[in-house]
C-alpha cells in the first residue's frame, strides 16, 4: 500500500478433536497491518483475529490430555511451580477474537522502547483476556539490560497480576582485551529481578558460557532467592553442562526449588549406516548430509558445533535444509600433518527426507616442495609434474619450485613442458622417516 504501510489477510480451516472426544470445525480470519516510519525509526503493527464459529481450534488446543488445566507441566507430569491464572486453559471456551498491537521506537544507535497491548474474547461467555508490556532495551558499550512492565487480566481471574522487571546481561569479554585468548572470553554474568507489586520479589544470578575450542560445551549456573507476598519463600538454583560431539550429544544438570532437588542426565545421537559403512553423529533429522573425506580424520567441519569427521574421515551433518543448496567446507586448520585436501568446500541439494554425501578427495602422505633441475637449470615454468602414481600433481613455479601434498617417501616424478621428445624427463627421491612428522618437507632433485 506504498506510504500507508502494508495489509495482509488469510484464513485457516481447522478440524479438531479434543481430549473428550468430540469432534469440531472452524474458520479463522487473519489481518495482519504493518507500517515502518524509518526517518523517526518507528514501527507500528496491528494483528487481528476472527474465529467466525464457536468450532475453531488450533493445534496446541488439540495437545492438551484435558479440557481444562495448567499449561506448565513438565514432561512426567508433575508440576513445577505454583501455577498462575494466566497459565490456566478452558477448551469449553473457546477463542472468538483477538486484537494485538504492538508499536516499537528506536532511542539513539543501541536502544529500544517498545510498547504492547491485547484484548482477547471467546465464545459463550463475556469474560476477556487482557495484557498490556512496556519495555526499554538499551545496551552500553557491551553491557545489556531490559527494564519491562507487564500486567495481565485472564479471563477466569478476578484481579490482575502486574510485574516489574530489570534483566543485566554483562559478557566476560569486557573486562578482557580483545586479543585474550582466555575461556572466560565466552563467558557472561546474568542478573535478574522481579517485583509483582504485591510485595513477592524474586532476584535470580547466574554465569553462562561455551567451553572447548569448538565451544561445543555449554554451561549455565544460577542460584537465587524468592520472598515477599503469596506464596513460598526460599532459594532456587540449578547448573547444566551440555555436550555436543561429533559421536552424539550429553547433558547433565541439577536444579533445586523449596523442598524440591532434582538432577537429570542423559545422551542422545544418530547412527546412519550407508555403502561404506556406519557413521555415528548427533540426534538425526529427515534430512542429512554424509561428509565423506576417507583419510581425513579428526576434520571439523565448518558452521557445525561439535561436528567432526571420524577416525576413518566420515561424519554426519543433521538438520539439512531440504531444495537449497547447502554449503559443506572441512576446515583445513584441524587437518593433519599429512594430509591435505583438493578442494575443502562441497554444495549439495537435498530433496525432503534424503541423505545426500558431501564428497572429499584427501591426499595422505608427505606435503613435499621439490626444487627440480634439468641438466643443472630450473625446470621451465607452467611444467607438468606429475606423481608415480598420478595420486599429486603440480605445476612448476619460479625457480624450479613444485608443491606436491600425499608422497610416499621414496618415488619418482614425471615431469613434461612440450611435446617435444626432450621435453620431459623423471626425478627420482627417497626421503629420511622424520619427514612423516614434519609439515612440510624441501627436497631438490635432478631430472634426468
Amino acid at each position: 500500500m506504498g506510504a500507508l504501510g502494508a495489509l495482509s489477510v488469510d484464513m485457516t480451516q481447522a478440524n479438531s478433536t479434543l481430549p473428550d472426544d468430540s469432534q469440531h470445525d472452524g474458520q479463522s480470519v487473519r489481518f495482519l497491518y504493518n507500517k515502518s516510519l524509518n526517518e523517526s525509526g518507528t514501527n507500528i503493527q496491528l494483528v487481528g483475529y476472527r474465529y467466525s464459529t464457536s468450532g475453531y481450534f488450533n493445534f496446541a488446543d488439540t495437545t492438551y490430555s484435558r479440557m481444562n488445566g495448567y499449561n506448565i507441566e513438565t514432561q512426567d507430569g508433575v508440576i513445577q511451580v505454583k501455577p498462575k491464572f494466566t497459565d490456566y486453559y478452558n477448551l469449553a471456551y473457546n477463542k472468538r477474537g483477538k486484537l494485538q498491537l504492538t508499536v516499537t521506537q528506536q532511542l539513539g544507535r543501541t536502544s529500544t522502547l517498545y510498547l504492547s497491548g491485547s484484548h482477547q474474547t471467546y465464545w459463550g461467555t463475556s469474560n476477556v483476556d487482557e495484557q498490556f508490556q512496556a519495555g526499554l532495551n538499551t545496551a552500553f558499550e557491551d553491557i545489556n539490560w531490559t527494564l519491562s512492565y507487564s500486567l495481565t487480566k485472564n479471563a477466569w481471574q478476578k484481579g490482575r497480576d502486574q510485574m516489574l522487571a530489570l534483566n543485566v546481561n554483562i559478557p566476560f569479554s569486557h573486562w578482557l582485551r580483545s586479543d585474550s585468548k582466555s575461556q572466560w572470553r565466552h563467558a557472561s554474568a546474568s542478573y535478574s529481578m522481579s517485583h509483582d507489586l504485591n510485595g513477592r520479589m524474586t532476584n535470580l544470578v547466574g554465569v553462562y558460557g561455551t567451553l572447548l575450542e569448538d565451544n561445543n560445551l555449554s554451561y549455565s549456573v544460577q542460584t537465587g532467592y524468592a520472598g515477599g507476598g503469596d506464596g513460598n519463600s526460599g532459594s532456587t538454583g540449578y547448573a547444566t553442562l551440555n555436550y555436543r560431539g561429533g559421536y552424539g550429544n550429553a547433558n547433565i544438570g541439577y536444579s533445586h526449588s523449596d523442598d524440591i532437588k532434582q538432577l537429570y542426565y542423559g545422551v542422545s545421537g544418530g547412527v546412519l549406516a550407508h555403502a561404506n559403512g556406519v557413521t555415528l553423529g548427533q540426534p538425526l533429522n529427515d534430512t542429512v548430509v554424509l561428509v565423506k573425506a576417507p583419510g581425513a580424520k579428526d576434520a571439523k567441519v565448518e558452521n557445525q558445533t561439535g561436528v567432526r569427521t571420524d577416525w576413518r574421515g566420515y561424519a554426519v551433518l543433521p538438520y539439512a535444509t531440504e531444495y537449497r543448496e547447502n554449503r559443506v567446507a572441512l576446515d583445513t586448520n584441524t587437518l593433519a600433518d599429512n594430509v591435505d585436501l583438493d578442494n575443502a568446500v562441497a554444495n549439495v541439494v537435498p530433496t525432503r527426507g534424503a541423505i545426500v554425501r558431501a564428497e572429499f578427495k584427501a591426499r595422505v602422505g608427505i606435503k613435499l616442495l621439490m626444487t627440480l633441475t634439468h641438466n643443472n637449470k630450473p625446470l621451465p615454468f607452467g611444467a607438468m609434474v606429475t606423481s608415480e602414481s598420478s595420486q599429486s600433481s603440480g605445476i612448476v613455479a619460479d625457480n624450479g619450485q613444485v608443491y606436491l601434498s600425499g608422497m610416499p617417501l621414496a618415488g619418482k616424478v614425471q615431469v613434461k613442458w612440450g611435446e617435444e621428445e626432450n621435453a620431459h624427463c623423471v626425478a627420482n627421491y627417497q626421503l629420511p622417516p622424520e619427514s612423516q612428522q614434519q609439515l612440510l618437507t624441501q627436497l631438490s632433485a635432478e631430472c634426468r
